[in-house]
């Protein structure tokens, strides 16, 4: 599992993330994330959205929808609706997120007026139902982040989000980075999540998506996630919207670092050493 109901890692707490920018004194890195804008299921030929979800891995079925599907089955008197409830939740929550085609000409239903919406990263992205314990992540694993939190380094999260259909507004999404332990059990890193909260109207369609963004302050060698591997969580904590079920649409999740300063001490000498040789040449 990846989830925020996951325990929080112990030690001094880490600022919140904002939508401040990393500060752009030192070289800035991209650390990869898998499938980040959704491109890996293509859905740009179809009006329809998929449940295909490459590299990002969906939470677990909550126990909650289990039993209310297990009511329902004994409601209508069906003697093995124990045995039969898991692996119906389990189909119907796999359809609560999943890849679409975020081209306006496609799927104007998300814009209204057949443009693109603007903030998405190619042709597709992802949607999420705002149901309690939905959502992504991913750390390792083929495709995944596969890197570590560098001792020295600072690092911010960067997701593209808003709500549509009938989700009422300011309804939240949280956004976190989180690291395996020794034995790769997944914690979120305290204080690095944000909540992305719905700015869309109900009823109104997607026309925008917002950039949220987790800042990390510089990793510590005695941070419990310091030398660990990163893990990206997007998750719903929230109830069903009061208007209607909606949903989030996702897009260009994105993670930057700014390494150690011996790192950037040798980049720099390297880039002054370039520099100095073009001139020589000249």
């Amino acid at each position: 599992m990846r989830f925020n109901h996951l325990a929080l890692a112990a030690g001094a707490a880490i600022a919140v993330g904002s939508a401040a920018p990393i500060v752009q004194a030192f070289p800035i890195f991209t650390v990869p994330v898998g499938n980040s804008s959704f491109e890996a299921n293509d859905e740009s030929n179809s009006p329809y959205a998929s449940p295909a979800l490459d590299v990002w891995t969906k939470a677990p079925v909550p126990q909650y929808l289990i039993d209310q599907v297990q009511a329902y089955l004994e409601g209508l008197g069906d003697p093995n609706a124990a045995i039969e409830a898991p692996a119906i939740a389990a189909g119907q929550f796999d359809q609560a997120v999943g890849t679409f085609n975020a081209v306006g000409s496609i799927t104007p239903g998300h814009n209204g007026n057949g443009s693109p919406t603007t903030g998405f990263q190619g042709l597709n992205g992802a949607y999420m139902f705002p149901t309690p314990g939905n959502g992504i992540s991913q750390d390792t694993g083929i495709g995944a982040i596969n890197a570590n939190y560098q001792v020295g380094a600072l690092y911010q999260l960067t997701v593209a989000v808003n709500g549509g259909g009938n989700m009422d507004l300011n309804v939240p999404l949280d956004i976190s980075l989180y690291y395996l332990d020794n034995s790769n059990v997944p914690t979120v890193i305290p204080g690095a999540m944000v909540e992305a909260l719905n700015q869309n109207a109900p009823g109104n369609a997607i026309s925008f998506l917002t950039d949220y963004s987790v800042n990390l302050p510089e990793v510590q060698s005695t941070d419990a996630w310091a030398n660990r591997p990163i893990g990206v969580q997007i998750y719903s904590p929230y109830a069903l919207a009061v208007n209607g079920v909606g949903y989030w649409d996702i897009d260009n999740v994105r993670l930057a670092a700014v390494p150690e300063p011996t790192t950037v001490l040798l980049l720099s000498m390297v880039a002054a050493g370039a520099g100095l040789r073009r001139r020589r040449r000249a």
